[in-house]
């Protein structure tokens, strides 16, 4: 059965970087973020990995939009660092100018299943749910 999973790197980062113990380093959630994104890829056909691309176009429409979220330098330096392992790694990536990862995968998952059997969601957004059939 041929299957496709789209993963949102920034939920599977996010998650583990607020999990780490605090005596870790931020770059042991870049690692074990890359640890489960090989046992995706070792478990389907074909991973792509969607990334966010700010600026968004929802703060042009709603300026406040995620802005009582905080991110910090450890945070903003761990996410670089992972994607380039991402990119090294021969990871598919996904990504469009001022969109977020879960637009990324609706739009993949409406593009691709006509060409994959199964196409797998990977995330935490719960918008994604609109695109189970």
């Amino acid at each position: 059965m041929k299957t496709v999973a789209l993963i949102d790197f920034s939920h599977a980062l996010r998650v583990n970087y607020h999990v780490r113990s605090p005596d870790s380093t931020p770059t042991h959630a870049g690692e074990q973020t890359l640890a489960q994104l090989s046992d995706w890829r070792r478990n389907v056909d074909h991973t792509i990995i969607c990334l966010d691309s700010p600026p968004y176009w929802r703060k042009q429409v709603l300026p406040t939009y995620k802005s009582s979220r905080e991110r910090d330098d450890g945070y903003i330096m761990l996410c670089k660092w992972t994607k380039e392992r991402l990119q090294s790694d021969g990871y598919s990536i996904a990504a469009a100018p001022t969109f977020e990862a879960d637009d990324v995968i609706a739009t993949l998952a409406l593009a691709l299943r006509t060409k994959f059997q199964r196409v797998l969601l990977v995330g935490g957004d719960k918008d994604m749910s609109q695109c189970v059939t």
